[in-house]
């Protein structure tokens, strides 16, 4: 059930959102992306997205940079801050230094100047929904996972991050003061309800979770 819930949002087609003040540029943009067989909305200002967009929909943004109250570059910081990691792509003419270095330091996020080709527009585009299909995998990859996690006990947590720390069963059963056949037993309970298919698999599901806790074996 959890795997079918996840691959739902792959059904939706991605939707390119064109925000321009200029009405003759979005409608360029949107001919080219409809042109493609893409689904496109366009709008004429950061704060008309920002009041509509469906965080849940696929795909990515195509912006000007200079724009009448908010930018390209600020409506997408404003996404970020509220943890939306839609693709963005910045269009300027006259983007200078210090403000493509704060546009580029918020990933995921691509500038591209004026004048330019619309196959290479095209080609950002296709190469934003890709980045969003990424990353959307992963956001529900770390759901699914810690989902499994909240079904651990936190003996079974203790365990399962000295198994990370590379500790066998003999150390493990020395730091937690339990046998090593107890111990096997909580590896066998964390197969299962990890869904770790082996114990490669199984540090990889842990290692996805952050650093590992603070355990020392003893001697």
């Amino acid at each position: 059930m959890e795997q079918l819930m996840l691959s739902v949002s792959e059904t939706i087609p991605p939707l390119v959102r064109v925000v321009d003040d200029d009405a003759q540029v979005r409608g360029l943009v949107t001919a080219l992306c409809t042109g493609h067989g893409l689904d496109v909305e366009s709008y004429s200002s950061a704060e008309e997205l920002l009041s509509r967009i469906d965080v849940r929909r696929p795909g990515c943004i195509v912006t000007d940079f200079s724009m009448p109250g908010l930018s390209g570059i600020e409506m997408h910081e404003r996404l970020l801050r509220c943890g939306v990691q839609i693709p963005i792509i910045v269009i300027s003419g006259n983007l200078d230094v210090s403000t493509a270095i704060r546009a580029m330091k918020n990933n995921p996020v691509d500038v591209l100047e004026k004048p330019f080709l619309p196959r290479v527009l095209l080609n950002r585009i296709e190469s934003a929904i890709e980045r969003d299909r990424i990353i959307r995998q992963d956001s529900a990859q770390s759901t699914l996972i810690s989902r499994r996690l909240a079904r651990l006990t936190g003996r079974e947590r203790e365990v399962l991050d000295l198994i990370v720390a590379g500790y066998p069963n003999k150390r493990i059963a020395r730091a937690l003061d339990i046998t090593e056949k107890t111990v096997e037993a909580h590896r066998a309970r964390l197969m299962r309800k990890l869904e770790a298919r082996n114990a490669v698999e199984l540090t990889r599901i842990a290692l996805k979770t952050g650093p590992v806790g603070e355990l020392q074996p003893t001697n």
